[in-house]
């Protein structure tokens, strides 16, 4: 196995790790928006439409998280400083490639 290929499996195990913490704490976020909305129309809304909010919000609130997680580990691993970014890719520097021009 390449270092290539360890570096892509590794990367999609850490992509699926932020990505399950995103959907968690976005869903856990959204379920408490949800209360905090359907709460004061409690006795005033059925509670079909209570629910639906609730879980509406919440469901919203993990396609958040989830977005937001392969957001910013996409930022992360394309930074320079972490070692994985655009110059890394074929295991050549491209910042020194026309420098011979």
């Amino acid at each position: 196995m390449s270092i290539h290929q360890t570096r892509s499996i590794t990367g999609q195990l850490v992509l699926n790790k932020y990505r399950q913490r995103g959907v968690f704490c976005g869903g856990g976020l959204g379920l408490l928006v949800g209360l905090l909305v359907s709460g004061p129309h409690f006795y005033e809304w059925s509670p079909m439409l209570a629910a639906s909010v609730i879980l509406g919000s919440a469901a919203a609130g993990a396609a958040i998280g989830w977005l937001f997680a392969s957001a910013v580990v996409g930022f992360a691993s394309a930074n320079p400083e972490h070692g994985e970014g655009p110059e890394d890719i074929g295991g050549r520097d491209a910042s020194n490639e026309d420098a011979s021009v």
